[in-house]
Order: structure tokens, then C-alpha cells, then sequence
């Protein structure tokens, strides 16, 4: 009996460590477009948790859904689909008025270079992608998840629990919108699910949160 109440005793301590380190995520899309707004270009409808974009080739503008609110330091967890297209998260973005919408970091999302990084309205492209390394992490037109932790002049990118880019000491905006982009020119499908954020202060210890896979060094 003794062993037994030891067991339990261990088996609680362990789960509510566990509790301990996994800080709250609070969804950034509830099933409608509050919270959001959209820039010319493109449709975004809504289909319980799940945004779906689609956009003709004929359409020359960026469509994009962007946050009304604005973040500095974060972790993002999202899901993501492309059918076909080449879409973004952007993130610590401002809206410009321009065809393109916005100007700011995106993590690229499609299927042939998903998990780099292009400054739109800046300097292009910071980390692209090789063929090789997208196929050891990314399954092309399935649901695949995201992890984007911006703190300070740090971002790191994570795609199905793989690191793919990572930003140390950037020049990049501090803080400002996130947003899902369609670009601009190209026949788009592009679906997002399961959107939280978890707000960081200067002194948090992202890593503290052991459900993040682990960054390389």
C-alpha cells in the first residue's frame, strides 16, 4: 500500500510540474473577424477555427488579414495549409497603403520555401530556404504547425518542431501587427488554424514554456 501512495504521490508532482511550464496561450482568432481587419486584395472567409484565403492570378494586390492590435515580444503557435500559392505570417509589421500592404518580416509560407524569412518594403529575403532542408520538416499541402518567438532583436522559427530560422541582434522593427498575407499575382489557397500568442515581457524566459521544441544553439 505504502508503494502505491508513493506512485500517486510522484505521479501528481510530476503533472503538476508539467502545469507549472506551460504558460497560457490566448487565441488570436475565435471563429469570426473580430480582432481583425483586411487590406484590399483577395477573400478570407471563415469556417468555424479554421481562416481560409483565396486569391486569382488576375488579382495584382497583396490581400491581407491583419491584427487590429499590435505586439512586441511574443510567442506565436499556429497550423497552416497551402494548397497552392505563396503566402506569409507577418509579424511587428505597419500598414503602408501600398499595393503590398504592409512593410515588415513574414515567415514564408508556401511549398517550396516555408520557414524563411523576407523583410517586405526592406531587405528582402534574410533566410532562404534550400529544397533539401524544406523536406526534412515540411509536408506540402497538409497541415503543418509554426512557432515564431520574437523578444527583443531575437526571432526564431520553428516548423513541425524543426528550427528554421533565426535572427540574433536584428536591425527589424520592435513591434507591430501580425498578419496573413496572399500575394499578389498568383492563384492562392491558403488556410490558418489554431492562432495563440503568448505575450513576453523583457525579462520573460520564453523557453520556460518545455511544450517549445528546443532551439538550436
Amino acid at each position: 500500500m505504502r508503494h502505491s501512495w508513493v506512485l500517486l504521490i510522484a505521479t501528481l508532482c510530476a503533472v503538476l510540474s508539467g502545469c507549472a511550464t506551460r504558460p497560457r496561450y490566448d487565441s488570436v482568432f475565435d471563429g469570426d473577424r473580430f480582432g481583425w481587419h483586411t487590406l484590399p486584395g483577395g477573400s478570407w472567409k471563415f469556417y468555424r477555427d479554421v481562416i481560409r484565403g483565396t486569391s486569382p492570378a488576375t488579382e495584382k494586390r497583396h490581400g491581407l488579414l491583419v491584427t487590429n492590435d499590435q505586439y512586441e515580444d511574443f510567442v506565436a503557435k499556429l497550423d497552416f495549409k497551402v494548397t497552392e500559392g505563396d503566402s506569409g505570417f507577418y509579424f511587428r509589421v505597419e500598414e503602408t497603403g501600398s499595393s503590398v500592404g504592409v512593410a515588415g518580416i513574414q515567415v514564408e509560407v508556401d511549398n517550396i520555401e516555408p520557414g524563411g524569412l523576407y523583410e517586405t518594403g526592406g531587405r528582402g529575403w534574410i533566410i532562404k530556404k534550400k529544397p533539401a532542408e524544406v523536406a526534412e520538416y515540411y509536408r506540402p499541402r497538409e497541415w503543418n504547425s509554426m512557432v515564431v518567438i520574437a523578444q527583443g532583436a531575437d526571432v526564431t522559427v520553428f516548423i513541425n518542431g524543426q528550427q528554421t530560422s533565426a535572427l540574433h541582434n536584428d536591425t527589424g522593427r520592435r513591434s507591430g501587427h501580425l498578419a496573413l498575407q496572399l500575394h499578389g499575382g498568383q492563384a492562392m489557397h491558403v488556410e490558418y488554424r489554431n492562432i495563440r500568442l503568448r505575450k513576453l515581457g523583457p525579462k520573460d524566459n520564453p523557453w520556460s514554456d518545455k511544450s517549445l521544441p528546443r532551439r538550436q544553439q
